[in-house]
């Protein structure tokens, strides 16, 4: 997703569908190769078209979560969940693992908080650009179905400058299909919507956005 000046909403949009072989996203190589091509695409249409975009350096390391292994403990969080709950709430609210991607800005951004196996609980996700819109979407939708609301589902937006457009941002609580037993504990609303007030604001600063509102 690349800028093209900082007017909300100006940007350019590149995604790549690929076959990765046998090891799929599990291997770091063949992502960081894929990643490498759809850059240079980027890069090379945005000249083209008279995109006045930033596109930095070559990216090295893709770190993603491919596994339901790829957790860590709360406490030693640094990327999207840093900072997202403090000690205290996470023992109340049972959450011992963090699923996260880096503190980079990106498109996407998620930050999974789970139980000690692993098992999901919270998820907080901001959404920027396109993806933005396509969450918007399903939102609007699961509206006009009046389809009832996930206990616990919060929402917070954020005006961005360029290809960010308007961001937003969401908290709920998750199912986990692997572990249908497993639910988070009985939701605290308030610091629910306060941790989304943290997430949003600290992503909404890596992203030079304005400030984080209610839905």
């Amino acid at each position: 997703m690349l800028s093209c000046g900082e007017r909300s909403g100006r940007g350019q949009v590149t995604t790549a569908d690929a076959d990765l072989g046998r090891g799929g996203f599990d291997d770091p190589v063949a992502r960081e190769r894929l990643v490498a091509v759809l850059t240079e695409t980027a890069s090379a249409y945005a000249r083209r078209t008279g995109c006045a975009a930033r596109t930095g350096g070559r990216v090295e390391g893709v770190g993603v979560t491919t596994t339901r292994r790829d957790h860590k403990p709360v406490a030693d969080a640094t990327g999207s969940c840093a900072g997202v709950v403090d000690a205290r709430t996470a023992a109340r609210w049972g959450v011992h693992t963090a699923r996260e991607i880096t503190r980079d800005p990106a498109p996407l951004e998620n930050c999974a908080l789970g139980g000690r196996s692993g098992t999901f609980l919270y998820g907080f996700t901001a959404s920027y650009g396109p993806s933005a819109r396509e969450a918007r979407r399903r939102l609007d939708h699961r509206s006009d179905d009046h389809s009832p609301r996930r206990a616990g589902a919060y929402e917070l937006t954020a005006r961005c400058p360029g290809a960010a457009g308007t961001a937003l941002f969401q908290a709920e609580t998750l199912h986990d299909e692997d572990d249908p037993k497993s639910a988070a504990p009985d939701v605290d609303h308030e610091g629910l919507r306060a941790a989304l007030q943290r997430f949003a604001e600290r992503s909404a600063k890596k992203h030079g956005c304005g400030a984080v509102e209610g839905v």
